[in-house]
């Protein structure tokens, strides 16, 4: 479908999104530049959105949301796997995303941690994950036990990210590869 058929509210979020995904620095995108590139004045971008921040949020959270679409295919891949193990590749996976698009997952942690909803990524996020938690924990784990790892696995993962700069309170380096997914393993090696 082309921009120019979309609604104006459509317009301005696939621009935003086409910017985001363009540029690093979300938040430095100008709304200038939005406008000009959906095609719209800035009043209609403050008329359907009220700041670009609220803008923002709503595109990061569908970018984010896109992702989600890309894990079934990754879960399907790790066919073979020991049940812990599968788990340990697919939070490897989310975090992996998160240390390659450290601006839009700071954004979308922090606006689901702020602000949460029962449809956020965050909230996505343990829907998706909880099948395989069961799967990893089933049999030496209540459901509310495997309910409780689920929450302190993805939180853990959360602060850490958000924390990172500051490495010295979890000993690793969440934007080294090695150390981040040897920071999972034993996460989830501690959970069980």
């Amino acid at each position: 479908m082309k921009l120019k058929d979309l609604s104006t509210k459509e317009r301005i979020i696939s621009a935003t999104i086409d910017l985001i995904m363009e540029n690093k620095e979300v938040n430095q995108i100008p709304i200038s530049s939005i406008a000009e590139r959906a095609g719209v004045g800035i009043g209609l971008i403050n008329y359907h959105f009220q700041t670009k921040e609220n803008l923002i949020n709503q595109c990061v959270q569908q970018v984010i949301g896109k992702l989600f679409g890309s894990f079934e295919e990754v879960s399907a891949n790790l066919t073979g796997l020991q049940p812990a193990d599968k788990l340990k590749s697919l939070i490897q996976f989310i975090a992996a995303f998160m240390a390659e698009n450290r601006e839009l997952a700071r954004i979308s942690t922090l606006t689901d941690l702020s602000n949460g909803k029962e449809n956020d990524n965050s909230s996505y996020m343990m829907k998706t994950y909880y099948p395989f938690i069961k799967e990893a924990f089933q049999g030496n784990r209540s459901e509310k036990e495997q309910k409780v790892i689920l929450l302190a696995l993805i939180s853990t993962i959360q602060v850490t990210f958000l924390r990172s700069d500051i490495n010295d309170i979890s000993g690793f380096d969440f934007f080294d590869p090695d150390q981040r997914n040897e920071f999972l393993e034993i996460l989830v090696d501690l959970l069980k």
